[in-house]
């Protein structure tokens, strides 16, 4: 099978479709299309998918997609986007009312460490996209939540437009050596507009 990051449209399409390709979910394959489209819009930077950032603490955080270019040896993470991010267990006396909300802070508060410019947490299940920007020490000083139907621009990258939408299932029908079958598909909920 080829390099995740050399599939096209169409061999992602194609990969939800077999059942026994699990290499890589659903959300993955949409990360890695949104690679592509924004890569051609980035004359200047890269865009990584699932690429390792090593914080001070000691704590590697991986988030779904980020934009990164090198000055002089130094690599300078612009922006950062976690679909769904990842469950990080800080120290806590109380535990939060919202769960979801805790984890993208907490997450947000290692990113804003590691000097990542801006950090986005996209809540697939709220279909909401939290926004940190302008890190200062542990804290972004500028957080926004959007939701469906919003368009926010990447502050680095002011061209670089994207929408927050519904994600809508995509069904396929296929015909195989033993019949009909449906396979489910699920948009990612940011939408490049260009």
């Amino acid at each position: 099978m080829a390099d995740a990051a050399d599939l096209t449209e169409q061999q992602l399409l194609d990969s939800s479709l077999d059942s026994s390709c699990v290499w890589l979910d659903q959300w993955d394959q949409q990360a890695q299309l949104l690679q592509q489209r924004l890569q051609p819009l980035l004359t200047e930077a890269e865009v990584l998918w699932n690429c390792p950032i090593e914080t001070d603490s000691g704590v590697d955080l991986t988030p779904t997609l980020a934009i990164a270019s090198k000055t002089a040896g130094v690599q300078t993470i612009h922006w950062a986007l976690d679909i769904d991010p990842p469950q990080i267990d800080p120290p806590q006396i109380d535990p939060p009312k919202n769960a979801a909300v805790s984890t993208a802070h907490t997450a947000s508060q290692f990113f804003a460490r590691s000097t990542v410019a801006e950090y986005w947490s996209l809540d697939t299940a709220q279909v909401e996209l939290r926004t940190y920007r302008l890190p200062q020490a542990n804290e972004y000083q500028q957080q926004q939540l959007f939701c469906v139907g919003q368009q926010l621009s990447i502050q680095a990258f002011p061209h670089i437009t994207l929408q927050v939408q519904e994600p809508l299932p995509l069904y396929f029908l296929t015909r195989t050596t033993n019949g009909q079958r449906t396979y489910s598909y699920t948009q990612l909920p940011l939408k490049l507009l260009i």
